[in-house]
């Protein structure tokens, strides 16, 4: 017994010490595995302004002074707000974005306020899948509002993806654009295979939540998670993440027999041959474009 302790605490010492966090801010042993468990990235506690946020400690201090700058001003701010619309708001300032969920009006607001904190799901799911390869802008802190126990307010800061702009602004501008409409389908066929092979559907990977960094060569990055689910490893199942893009495609005239079939090309060549499509779902109406097939039935 003597000996296995002795044992125990010498891989106790031998593990480095914790980095030590920020002024003002509290270690809180957590990791960003969900719900706390697999504690892969250190978080240490920053309270602010009555909320308590969770963030990263190797960016802890960082982060403390962004809040003290811009925290809650930012999401009133019209010059730092990137969208604004009935319970969400998305800003950003000195390289970091931040999403805030808040409570709506109406039956939503009890569902709201008794469900658990989708930011924290988020900054879990947004670091397990980073590290599986898909390209996401790393989530720095996330922190849940609550008065009298009832969820308030949803915050997660990320950090922001440089030299971007959303994918919706290049489908529209380089529709006809042979030398950008064949990267634009790779990009998103991957997108969609990387999601796959980690165990993750997306059914909300629109055109709106698609970043594209276009040097020095095109790259496409996933900016919300809120469609983000378990897969559940069906095939059939797994369709349906492609009819987001499927419609995003549609609506800006890029939904010719070509562009699908580059994109299943795309997305078939990444994924295991469990994962492989024959063909793409149908996705109703297509809107017009050059030398586009009839819409698919719904």
């Amino acid at each position: 017994m003597a000996q296995g302790a002795s044992e125990r605490l010498s891989e106790a010492e031998a593990r480095p010490a914790p980095r030590p966090a920020a002024t003002g801010a509290r270690a809180s042993g957590r990791g960003a595995g969900p719900f706390g468990r697999g504690a892969a990235v250190p978080i240490v506690d920053i309270a602010a302004g009555g909320t308590v946020w969770h963030a990263r400690a190797d960016e802890a201090g960082r982060f403390r002074d962004w809040l003290a700058a811009h925290f809650p001003g930012i999401l009133k701010d019209e010059i730092c707000l990137l969208k604004k619309d009935r319970g969400r708001r998305v800003a950003v300032a000195e390289g970091l974005v931040i999403k805030a969920t808040l409570r709506r009006r109406g039956r939503s607001r009890l569902r709201f306020a008794l469900r658990a904190s989708t930011s924290r799901r988020d900054f879990a799911v947004g670091d397990r899948l980073i590290a599986g390869g898909v390209p996401l802008p790393r989530p720095v802190a996330w922190a849940t509002l609550r008065r009298g126990g009832l969820r308030v307010a949803d915050y997660i800061v990320t950090e922001r993806i440089a030299d971007s702009r959303k994918l919706t602004s290049i489908l529209k501008a380089a529709r006809d654009s042979e030398c950008l409409r064949r990267p634009v389908l790779d990009g998103l066929g991957e997108l969609l295979a990387l999601f796959h092979r980690n165990g993750y559907s997306n059914r909300d990977l629109k055109d709106g939540n698609v970043l594209a960094v276009e040097r020095p060569a095109l790259r496409l990055w996933a900016v919300d998670l809120d469609g983000v689910r378990r897969a559940c490893w069906r095939v059939g199942g797994l369709k349906r993440d492609f009819r987001a893009v499927l419609r995003s495609l549609g609506l800006h005239g890029w939904a010719t027999a070509a562009d699908k079939a580059a994109l299943l090309e795309a997305y078939n060549a990444r994924v295991p041959a469990r994962l492989r499509l024959r063909r793409l779902p149908p996705f109703g109406r297509e809107s017009g474009g050059r030398g586009e097939a009839a819409g698919d039935p719904a």
